[in-house]
């Protein structure tokens, strides 16, 4: 067991492929790894307490993981908690590591994820990000070819596209907007 209480999360800055992702937080918890010299496999259960996102609070993430290595892959649990409630919630996810069945099958739910953490992902494009989304958020597909299909609410929404040095809010009541990997359907 290697047991995490303030492990610094920024380690992993160094390890990203852009400066417009950038981590902070602690982690906590514990990894177990088992069978070490036979075919290992993990379990986690950790917790990053006060997980920012390019200096923005999120909450504290709760992950819980296993490998197996019979069917190399990783399931995934995870709950992204601010203010007492859950705005980030995967129940049932997997991550496929098998040579030729590599992929990801990865459901969540979104109630309440603030938009401006995007904000320094989407610029210079779009600036000014405010609101929040709610729904329901899906990734599939191989590592080579992933498939992102999202259907998400929006409350008090709003941006400026820079180019057109214009402001938009939407304030979309019970429809919704529809991400995938072909197109954003904005009704």
């Amino acid at each position: 067991t290697a047991t995490l209480n303030g492990f610094p999360l920024e380690i992993v800055n160094g390890f990203m492929p852009s400066d417009k992702i950038k981590l902070k937080g602690d982690i906590i918890g514990d990894i177990d790894i088992y069978k070490i010299l036979q075919k290992p496999y993990f379990t986690s259960s950790v917790a990053i307490n006060s997980l920012k996102l390019n200096d923005m609070l999120l909450g504290t993430l709760g992950v819980y993981s296993t490998y197996d290595p019979l069917n190399q892959d990783i399931t995934l649990k995870s709950t992204l908690v601010n203010d007492g409630k859950n705005i980030l919630s995967i129940n049932d996810g997997t991550i496929k590591l098998k040579t030729g069945e590599n992929g990801f099958d990865i459901k969540a739910d979104v109630d309440g994820l603030d938009l401006s953490v995007f904000e320094k992902m989407a610029n210079p494009v779009f600036t000014n990000l405010k609101g929040k989304a709610y729904g329901k958020f899906q990734l599939d597909g191989s590592f080579k070819d992933p498939h992102i299909n999202c259907n998400l609410n929006l409350k008090n929404a709003g941006l400026r596209l820079d180019y057109l040095n214009a402001y938009f809010n939407f304030e979309m009541g019970t429809k919704e907007i529809i991400i995938n990997n072909n197109e954003i359907k904005i009704p």
